[in-house]
């Protein structure tokens, strides 16, 4: 918004006027492409790709210097209508260096980012239904595999669908060794019966699996 005063012995007056700019080349400075995407072996992302432009811009799509089509042969990779990039089924090989440029009749402006693809949580080892006497020890093992250079993982457990809480349940006890990585019920008692989930847990993504704990006998 501009204002112009005019003044003299009689007083001022002042005007008021908008400026409105109806044509510029495209920019990405305040809208950059995201400069790091993360994404995970069959999950979907979106590259944001909106310039400043007046007139709307022409968008196109380079990986690694190369162009993309609008659509893909196999339909993973789609440019959509306004102009950003969506990505299904993602592939290990998806991992590169995306550009986006905009083009309209007063120049042209891009913008990268980087996607990394990281290999997707898979459950090596699932708990198998388990019986065991009252008062023994239980053991359901649990193991996954992860891309570790990429994330890290967790392991959370519950029961009937109720987390565990290890502070206040003293029978419940994680095995944390490399080759024993599972879930411990000491003392098991017959309330100790029920389903028990396995899930392992990363930034990214998560698996799980359950497995069905019979504890017979009488305490």
């Amino acid at each position: 918004m501009y204002q112009c005063s005019a003044s003299n012995i009689h007083g001022t007056v002042f005007t008021s006027a908008q400026l409105r700019v109806l044509a510029f080349k495209p920019s990405f400075r305040r809208r950059p492409l995201n400069p790091t995407q993360l994404g995970t072996e069959g999950g979907s992302l979106t590259f944001i790709c909106q310039p400043e432009a007046a007139p709307a811009p022409t968008i196109t799509w380079k990986k690694d210097n190369v162009p993309l089509t609008a659509t893909d042969p196999d339909g993973r990779i789609v440019q959509l209508p306004n102009g950003n990039l969506f990505m299904k089924d993602l592939q290990r090989s998806d991992s590169g260096t995306y550009e986006c440029t905009a083009t309209n009749s007063l120049g042209s402006d891009s913008s990268r980012g980087v996607l990394t693809v990281s290999s997707k949580t898979v459950m090596t080892v699932k708990p198998s239904n388990t019986q065991v006497q009252v008062n023994a020890t239980a053991f359901l093992r649990c193991q996954a595999s992860y891309d570790e250079a990429q994330k890290d993982m967790v392991y959370v457990w519950d029961l009937n669908g109720r987390p565990i809480n290890y502070a206040i349940e003293p029978h419940y006890v994680l095995g944390t060794q490399t080759s024993l990585t599972g879930l411990y019920i000491t003392n098991a008692q017959v309330y100790h019966t029920g389903t028990y989930g396995c899930s392992a847990v990363t930034s990214d993504d998560s698996v799980r699996h359950t497995a069905y704990l019979q504890v017979f006998g009488r305490s």
